[in-house]
């Protein structure tokens, strides 16, 4: 077995050399390109990885790792996934879905109710601003859970919100950015509090 993987990585090599290679470059192509032609100036970042997601989607049918069209494709949270199927290997059909890469591709969209429903309250003056995480908006009920599970994967895309987290305030996403922040730097900060927020929310519902 391991002589056979080994073969087969052997084989596939170049061919993945080359999608990684075209998966780093593509973004280029968008850029720099007119907004009104098609193009997006943040490209390759959270929310924004359609063109790349729809390439690898396009290279798993060319390169053959799928029977068909109907075998891999996009969801709505922006993962790419692709389904292999083997009728005598005994594993059911619904556990033959593999997420290859989370890319978040137009998750605004498809979770923009979630976010409302988790939000109990936005306060703050200036720069500086709290968000309430709620499991309930009408009983305004604490989501310190999820508030501990925010702060984490936003720490993990280095981002620093609640460093000092006092018992029972974990639901409160305390934002406060220096003020030389710049215009990009906010919204850098904002796609990557997007994305954690995202990510704590499907983990908390496939848990």
């Amino acid at each position: 077995m391991i002589h056979r993987i080994q073969h087969l990585a052997r084989k596939y090599l170049p061919a993945a050399i080359e999608t990684l290679r075209e998966a780093v470059r593509l973004p280029a192509d968008y850029v720099d390109r007119p907004v009104v032609e098609g193009g997006d100036p943040r490209c390759g970042l959270s929310n924004h990885e359609g063109p790349r997601i729809e390439y690898l989607r396009r290279r798993v049918l060319e390169l053959g790792a799928v029977d068909g069209p109907q075998d891999v494709g996009v969801d709505a949270f922006g993962n790419l996934w692709w389904r292999l199927e083997d009728p005598e290997d005994g594993v059911p059909a619904e556990e033959k879905t593999v997420i290859y890469l989370d890319g978040h591709t137009d998750t605004v969209q498809a979770l923009r109710s979630r976010w409302h429903e988790a939000i109990g309250d936005v306060r703050g003056r200036g720069l500086l601003q709290g968000v309430e995480l709620v499991t309930d908006r009408t009983t305004k009920t604490p989501a310190d859970e999820f508030g501990q599970a925010v702060t984490a994967a936003c720490f993990q895309r280095g981002l620093h919100l609640n460093i000092v987290q006092l018992p029972g305030s974990s639901s409160i996403l305390r934002i406060a950015p220096p003020l030389s922040i710049t215009e990009e730097e906010a919204d850098e900060g904002l796609e990557k509090l997007k994305d954690a927020v995202n990510r704590a929310r499907h983990r908390e519902e496939q848990s």
